[in-house]
């Protein structure tokens, strides 16, 4: 074996020791199922297949996670929430203004203790949000904002523009819609929307909760989160990833997520198994 693939398998094998120590065998579990979908490219694999046997694969993946996620539950019920983790919240996007520090991992159901919902950085000065803020709300050209840096192909930067343009006057035009709603009603831009995850089915905002109840953008959904805050759309759908410990215990004593004047829980009718509010 070459001395590189042996330094990465020793980095991989002190990381599942460390991460076996410090946080235990469930979470080795998942990061490994993880690792292993992300070497395998199952994410792209799955989203390619036809829309029919696309949403069965993600109709049995949910299933697998909610059973697993429950599994856990009864081993470990400090580390694991019992909420639905594709239950959806309607969500005022004028709150979600900070991103989490785990942003890029999908941590479904997990309950995390620590500080990492303090030090977080702000999702309106990123630049994809702030050009869309400034092109829609001061007219300002597409080429002067920052989403210009971005892209040295004219004809990329071009595409990008006009499908930025498209979703706005689409959900200014019909409302902020589900994913599954859109399904229905409009299945060309449902899947279209599908880049960063399996399904539409799975491709609402992703967010997650800190200790005080704060939404912090995860990673699907950041156009259209930052179109919606310049719409002023009034909630939208979000799926929660992970939670704080603190949070989790308020909401144990709430027995919901969504007790909040600017949250209502949504009724999702298309996937089987308990619907409880889900912040």
């Amino acid at each position: 074996m070459p001395t590189r693939q042996l330094k990465r398998l020793f980095v991989l094998l002190s990381h599942v020791r460390d991460t076996l120590v410090s946080q235990g065998p469930d979470r080795v579990f998942f990061l490994t199922i993880r690792y292993l979908s992300w070497k395998l490219r199952l994410q792209k694999r799955v989203s390619t297949l036809p829309p029919r046997v696309n949403l069965v694969v993600t109709t049995l993946v949910i299933t697998w996670m909610r059973c697993t996620i429950r599994l856990f539950r009864l081993f470990v019920p400090e580390k694991y929430t019992d909420a639905d983790p594709y239950a959806i919240c309607n969500v005022d996007p004028d709150e979600i203004t900070n991103v989490s520090p785990y942003e890029g991992t999908k941590r479904r159901g997990w309950v995390i203790d620590g500080d990492w919902d303090r030090d977080v950085e702000s999702f309106d000065d990123r630049p994809i949000p702030k050009a869309i803020r400034r092109h829609f709300e001061e007219g300002v050209d597409w080429r002067e904002t920052e989403l210009a840096d971005r892209y040295d192909d004219e004809d990329r930067f071009r595409r990008k523009c006009e499908g930025i343009e498209r979703l706005h006057d689409r959900i200014v035009a019909d409302g902020y819609r589900t994913q599954r709603d859109l399904l229905e009603s409009d299945p060309a831009a449902a899947w279209e929307g599908v880049n960063a995850t399996i399904s539409p089915l799975t491709n609402e905002i992703t967010v997650d909760i800190g200790r005080d109840g704060e939404i912090l953008f995860n990673m699907l959904g950041k156009h259209r989160l930052s179109i919606a805050k310049v719409a002023d759309v009034e909630t939208v759908p979000v799926m929660v990833f992970c939670r704080h410990r603190q949070w989790h215990e308020v909401r144990n004593e709430r027995n919901t997520d969504c007790q909040r004047t600017n949250l209502v829980s949504h009724t999702d009718t298309q996937l089987e198994g308990p619907q409880a509010d889900d912040r």
